[in-house]
């Protein structure tokens, strides 16, 4: 028998993340404005996501719109990862890419060296960033590791 693959419930506030915890979540992508795709949520948010639910990972995504960011957007989102793992998260996710639509491997690498200098256990995962590559399957083949 296959072990059962893990649950991840997108949750908006810390009675989101109670809920998913209470109906079986293994973890919670905690985010804001879902409306607009998903913005990363305040450090009060955070914290009281991580006291009431499952394990947290945070959307950081600083503006709605496309996934192209230039460097002060890139310094903006690395502060927002550190401000979530200070603030409790297990993880973050995050994406980013290049103008002709492909993985932006140094913003990421910016953004997982901040996740991992801060906390080295933290887990960084690929947001739906990549689903708008012009060729998602060679944007993740081409992933460093």
């Amino acid at each position: 028998m296959s072990p059962r693959p893990s649950l991840e419930i997108a949750v908006v506030s810390p009675a989101g993340a109670r809920t998913a915890r209470e109906n079986g979540a293994d973890r919670v992508e905690l985010c804001t404005a879902l409306e607009l795709g998903g913005l990363t949520p305040s450090t009060a948010t955070v914290e009281a996501a991580v006291e009431s639910g499952p394990p947290v990972h945070v959307l950081v995504r600083c503006r709605p719109g496309d996934f192209v960011y230039d460097a002060e957007e890139i310094a903006l989102m690395a502060a927002e990862v550190r401000s979530a793992l200070r603030a409790g998260a297990r993880g973050v996710v995050v994406g980013a890419l290049t103008a002709d639509g492909g993985l932006d491997t140094s913003a990421l690498t910016a953004l997982a060296d901040a996740a991992r200098d801060t906390d080295p256990a933290a887990q960084v995962t690929l947001h739906r960033a990549v689903d708008q590559a012009s060729d998602p399957v060679a944007a993740v083949a081409a992933l460093p590791g």
